[in-house]
């Protein structure tokens, strides 16, 4: 007699068992990487979003850089973790003034030679600036000497602007808050270059005169000279002391800046020749930026002072040993990927000038997105002594 089995052996139900756990871990890691994928891109969005916005008002400014009569750049590198850049400058507007009829006058005419003293000025303020009322036109007199070039405002069409970087309270260490302010005439009151313009990265003179562009900002750094540094020379120029290049500052007027913080400072006389001015031949810009309140990946492992492995809960979201940039922000320090680990990799601590630090287990760990920009301005000017003049 025959006996039919109407159930499973032990050991069926345990292969069973065995390949739907398989595949459900199959399963599992095909959500994780679909969902990875889908937040990549997520981010990859909101960098490129966020990017589209600094990095055309940067490249609109640069590109407009008067190098003419009243044309001024100042790029600095001021207090903070690494250094923060700030730029002022002055540059033309697009279309020229008529399409602007506030600029038709702000900045239009030419303040006339100082008084003599038998005559008191009627129609100029306190700063030899114009009157915008009256109808006089621009100053069509001779050379009033070296003593009142800096007298006569600049041409027409003419605006000022600014850009500078905060650490702001609500944000982590090292993630920044980009700036950015206007004002015209030119060179009159309330100038950025005068004496009540920003004294080494103010940041209560920045919120008060400038407007917020970007925030997630993990890096910015302006380069100016004849050639712009490589992906490989910028890394080692930024672990070097600061200006030690010269090319993080720069200061068209030689005489804002003093000379160890740029070579080329003639002293203070050298604001009212502007015969001697000095523009670059190219102006690059390096930023980085993260997403504001989403870390990349967090440590679970604390990274002491002298140890260089990083141990992170999302080893994949690191930069990869392929990657040109292989930089990360732990904690308001900058580390550089050397090598892959299992949960995450051996990095070189305190890279672009910043502290070695003591980061906690959760320390938020960025890697953000970085994008360049290269833009030749207008004119570039030899540096020429009083001999060759």
């Amino acid at each position: 007699m025959k006996r039919h089995s109407h159930g499973m052996t032990l050991v069926e139900l345990l292969a069973a068992m065995a390949l739907l756990a398989t595949l459900g871990t199959m399963l599992v890691q095909l959500m994780r990487n679909a969902f990875d994928l889908y937040h990549a891109g997520e981010r990859n969005g909101q960098h490129l979003a966020s990017a589209a916005t600094a990095i055309g008002l940067l490249e609109n400014d640069l590109s407009n850089l008067h190098t003419g009569s009243g044309g001024r750049l100042v790029i600095q590198v001021t207090r903070g973790a690494g250094g923060l850049s700030m730029i002022r400058m002055t540059r033309s507007v697009p279309q020229g003034e008529m399409e602007h009829p506030v600029l038709r006058v702000a900045g239009a005419k030419a303040a006339p030679p100082p008084p003599s003293p038998e005559s008191k000025p009627t129609d100029v303020n306190s700063q030899g600036l114009p009157d915008a009322s009256k109808p006089e036109g621009p100053w069509a007199g001779g050379d009033p000497g070296p003593g009142f070039r800096e007298s006569l405002a600049p041409p027409s069409g003419l605006l000022e602007v600014c850009w500078a970087l905060t650490q702001e309270e609500v944000d982590p260490p090292g993630m920044l808050t980009l700036w950015r302010g206007i004002r015209s005439p030119a060179l009159g009151n309330g100038s950025f270059f005068g004496e009540d313009g920003p004294a080494g990265g103010d940041t209560g003179w920045i919120r008060k005169n400038l407007s917020p562009v970007v925030t997630g900002v993990l890096f910015f750094r302006v380069f100016a000279g004849d050639t712009l540094p490589s992906i490989e020379t910028e890394m080692a120029l930024l672990d070097a002391a600061p200006n030690a290049s010269g090319q993080e500052t720069w200061d068209s007027t030689r005489a804002i800046l003093p000379p160890e913080q740029f070579g080329m400072a003639r002293g203070a006389t050298s604001l009212s020749d502007e015969r001697d001015d000095v523009f670059p031949r190219r102006i690059g810009v390096t930023l980085t930026l993260g997403v504001p309140g989403r870390a990349d990946a967090r440590l679970i492992r604390p990274l002491r002072p002298g140890e260089r492995e990083i141990i992170v809960d999302e080893p994949g979201r690191l930069p990869r040993l392929s990657d040109r940039d292989r930089l990360l922000l732990v904690g308001g320090e900058w580390c550089e990927l050397d090598d892959l680990a299992s949960g995450g990799g051996h990095v070189a601590r305190g890279r672009r000038r910043t502290q070695v630090g003591d980061h906690p287990t959760g320390t938020s760990v960025y890697t953000g997105r970085t994008f360049r920009l290269a833009v030749r301005p207008p004119a570039g000017r030899f540096d020429y002594t009083e001999a060759i003049r």
